[in-house]
């Protein structure tokens, strides 16, 4: 992956159907499966965050 840094292995048990669906999620937008899965973990820690400033402001 472009601009990765430092990477830590991880094993994740998940449901076969949501391992099927993931996998063609990344043969959709031709990405890995692992590339796939990181990339939705950071919309979610993006939205996280700006959730979080929205309300402190």
């Amino acid at each position: 992956m472009k601009g990765s840094g430092n990477l830590t292995p991880l094993g994740v048990r998940m449901p076969d159907k949501l391992r099927a669906y993931l996998k063609e999620r990344a043969k959709k937008h031709r990405r890995s499966l692992n590339s796939e899965i990181v990339l939705l973990l950071e919309e979610v820690r993006s939205r996280d965050v700006t959730e979080v400033y929205e309300e402190e402001v």
